[in-house]
């Protein structure tokens, strides 16, 4: 970043830049994967990181539907954000969007089957199967769910 910012203002990152770049001080990259680095990394200043608006995200739904039947939806739609990088659009959408998760709190009976499935699974048991059950919930929620379940219920013992 001294190197880019010494450059002074005038700097244009393009693939003979990045070349230069990635054999002063990247080696082992070649010029095209420092330039997608560059573009896609969430030190550019062209991004905002602040909270998504409500049309951001009315747009993010409706560009979903339009492209849905594409081979990759989310990347198709990120190129209508350009001050959002392509993980901000793809993880927007996965958190809080994506209509085929459940985001509400968990349920007395969806405890109880997790807790189930995780004592029927023992010691050597997988998340990816535990969440096979739960196909309305990610993953990840469901081993941050498991923490508070086991702590207020004293199952870690």
């Amino acid at each position: 970043l001294r190197y880019l910012a010494a450059c002074g203002p005038q700097f244009v990152l393009n693939l003979r830049t990045a070349a230069d770049i990635g054999l002063r001080f990247f080696p082992e990259r070649s010029a095209k994967q420092i330039l997608l680095r560059s573009h896609h990394t969430l030190a550019n200043p062209k991004y905002i990181y602040d909270i998504w608006s409500e049309d951001e995200e009315r747009m993010l739904a409706m560009s979903i539907r339009v492209y849905c039947n594409a081979s990759s939806p989310h990347v198709i739609s990120a190129r209508h954000f350009p001050n959002r990088s392509s993980r901000m659009v793809i993880e927007k959408w996965f958190r809080c969007l994506c209509p085929g998760f459940s985001s509400q709190p968990f349920t007395a009976k969806e405890d109880a089957t997790l807790i189930n499935a995780v004592k029927e699974a023992g010691d050597t048991f997988n998340w990816k199967v535990i969440a096979q059950l739960f196909p309305s919930r990610k993953l990840p929620t469901l081993k941050r769910r498991w923490i508070e379940v086991a702590k207020t219920d004293d199952l870690l013992k």
